[in-house]
């Protein structure tokens, strides 16, 4: 009898591609990575029994090939990934195999920012007025259209971690970021970029939060920090979130729901990113997949496994129930502020044994970083603090992060 295996079809960066893997084996699957050449694999070496596989993951003949050479040696139980850039190739894949997944065009529709802001204006879902641009001067004329005085939000129409999204705040701005912006024809994987439209937003002030959501069901709402314009890197999230009023709660789930019913999306883990202005909720973008870069580990603390959760749904086996804690957690990401080479963190040796407090760094002492991205890549680690007073987790996790610091040389 042939191995059960599950394939992940690329892997993000970040820790939770990782956990992805070792989670597959954990539940008695082979972990297959189908690969590009220059994809940094290294990172799962460690991971037991993980198979890699090489071939151009943008190319659905060659993922089919691929896969069929796969189905020599192993049972394909289900396809899945952690990277954003791969939901609509697993989506297709798994369907034609007559495995678990979302609707493919579901996925290809949400994918694609401008469909995306199309389909729910027509279902009259709350969002930012908006305009999609193909060149710079569509830019500009946008930016002269939906400006109030509080500049413009400017961002690709496939983009993911907070890359190339900018607020701009005159004309000249955004002729510089627009004329950039359509310049670059390739995503930070090196992947052609399927378009290069762009889309021009109203700018919501606002507090910032994400609805988790598993086979429709809300899962729980996390409260946002960000980085002040021109850039919005996620610096931090606090899970659950706790200072929002019931009006805020019931808006905020109301207008998530309304979406997802929208575009058409039931299975699997759902990233809903919304502002929370005067009353009303708006939705910042859908992401057809889970919560991406650490939040994984975040939720599991609260006893929310939507690793564990994924694998099971996409192999087709009983989803296990969380088991909600009373904890709270937080995390607070460590960033390069310049490029160079990791020195360390100096700082963390008062919390290594604190049963509270869990310390991770993505690059190893000597490895190069990337600083000063304003997106994902300037993160080089995190720490979690966990408890039950969520006020008490907020000032240790404050403290914590103010009193370590990253060595770049």
């Amino acid at each position: 009898m042939k191995p059960q295996a599950i394939i992940f079809i690329g892997s993000n960066t970040t820790s939770s591609g990782i956990t992805f893997l070792q989670k597959a084996h954990e539940l008695g699957f082979i972990p297959i990575l189908l690969h590009r050449a220059k994809d940094p694999i290294q990172q799962f070496a460690n991971v037991h029994s993980a198979v890699f596989y090489q071939a151009d993951i943008d190319q659905r003949e060659q993922v089919d090939v691929a896969i069929q050479q796969i189905e020599l040696d192993y049972h394909i139980a289900g396809i899945t990934t952690s990277s954003d850039y791969s939901i609509v190739m697993v989506a297709e894949q798994a369907v034609s195999r007559g495995l678990p997944a979302p609707n493919p065009e579901s996925v290809r529709q949400c994918r694609d920012k401008i469909r995306q802001r199309e389909i729910l204006h027509d279902a009259k879902v709350s969002q930012p007025a908006y305009k999609a641009v193909h060149n710079a001067h569509e830019a500009m004329k946008a930016y002269d259209d939906l400006n109030d005085g509080n500049g413009v939000i400017i961002k690709p129409a496939d983009g993911t971690g907070s890359v190339g999204v900018y607020r701009v705040n005159s004309p000249v701005e955004m002729q510089t970021v627009a004329t950039e912006l359509f310049q670059n024809v390739f995503n930070t994987r090196g992947q052609r970029r399927e378009t290069t439209a762009c889309l021009v937003e109203e700018f919501i002030r606002g507090n910032e939060v994400s609805v988790e959501v598993f086979h429709g069901h809300i899962v729980g709402i996390t409260q946002k920090h960000v980085t002040d314009p021109p850039r919005f890197l996620e610096t931090g999230h606090d899970f659950p979130a706790n200072s929002l009023s019931k009006q805020e709660q019931t808006a905020i789930e109301t207008t998530a729901v309304a979406a997802l019913k929208a575009l058409g999306l039931t299975f699997g883990p759902l990233h809903i990113e919304l502002r929370y202005r005067d009353g009303v909720a708006y939705i910042i973008e859908v992401n057809a997949r889970l919560a991406g870069g650490s939040l994984p580990t975040l939720f599991e603390e609260c006893g929310h496994d939507m690793i564990q959760k994924t694998l099971a749904a996409i192999v087709g086996i009983a989803v296990p129930k969380s088991i909600p804690s009373k904890k709270y957690a937080s995390i607070r990401y460590f960033r390069a502020t310049a490029s160079g080479v990791l020195g360390g963190l100096t700082g963390t040796e008062e919390y290594i044994n604190d049963p509270d407090v869990s310390l991770t760094s993505y690059s190893n002492e000597g490895e190069s970083v990337v600083g000063n991205t304003g997106d994902f890549r300037e993160r080089i680690g995190h720490v979690i603090v966990t408890g039950e007073n969520p006020d008490e987790v907020i000032r240790k996790i404050t403290t914590i992060h103010s009193q370590i610091q990253v060595i770049i040389r």
